[in-house]
């Protein structure tokens, strides 16, 4: 069985007809989301939510950052944002995907296949591929050495910018020992390195307000 074929018999245990399974192979975020609800299916957060929201929640600080709304054609100029240097080729995909190296038994290879098979692969191989192998924590590096490989990509380290946003939140802890204290500090230490170098908060602000003055 193909790595797409276990895909599509996980989405029909939870209720997707044939149909709407293939609604959701057009579209290079969905098939994403895919391969990242069936990796983590069936690991759990420490607060004993599905692993899969915290990926889903990666991908919509970065909807959130640019304006992305789902379904709405209108709410975002992307070249008025990659003029503004954030950018938008492969990011959605890469916040889902970007542990499923790292945490699962599914493969690099295995993922490039299922873009292949539904006609994207160039696409992944233009955009996600070297972001999400960089992104990748190899555990025996230190943090530093780890993020000082990745920051040179943008795509890289907007993700990492937005996944360690999201590890940050006490809401998602289950205690808030100094242990998680200096997690998070650390956290917020490395998000400073990111945004130094690449100025995406800010960047995202003079992208908005001058998204907003063309709609006003």
């Amino acid at each position: 069985m193909t790595i797409k074929e276990k895909i599509n018999e996980f989405l029909k245990k939870l209720n997707y007809t044939d149909e709407e399974i293939t609604a959701l192979d057009s579209s290079s975020v969905y098939i994403a989301q895919q391969i990242a609800a069936y990796a983590h299916r069936k690991q759990k957060r420490l607060n004993g939510e599905n692993y899969f929201t915290h990926p889903y929640c990666v991908m919509r600080l970065y909807r959130n950052l640019v304006g992305i709304v789902e379904n709405d054609y209108f709410c975002m100029d992307k070249d008025l944002l990659e003029s503004c240097d954030i950018p938008y080729n492969g990011v959605q995909e890469t916040c889902l995907l970007h542990d499923v190296l790292e945490d699962t038994d599914v493969s690099e290879n295995e993922i490039e296949e299922v873009f292949d098979k539904l006609s994207l692969g160039e696409y992944y191989r233009s955009y996600i591929k070297t972001p999400l192998f960089l992104i990748t924590h190899d555990k025996t590096e230190d943090y530093t050495t780890y993020i000082s490989k990745l920051i040179d990509n943008q795509t890289a380290s907007l993700v990492k910018f937005l996944d360690m946003s999201d590890n940050i939140n006490p809401s998602s802890l289950i205690k808030f020992s100094d242990f998680e204290t200096k997690r998070i500090e650390k956290y917020v230490f490395f998000c400073k390195i990111i945004n130094d170098r690449w100025h995406f908060l800010e960047n995202a602000d003079n992208y908005r307000k001058q998204f907003n003055s063309t709609r006003s």
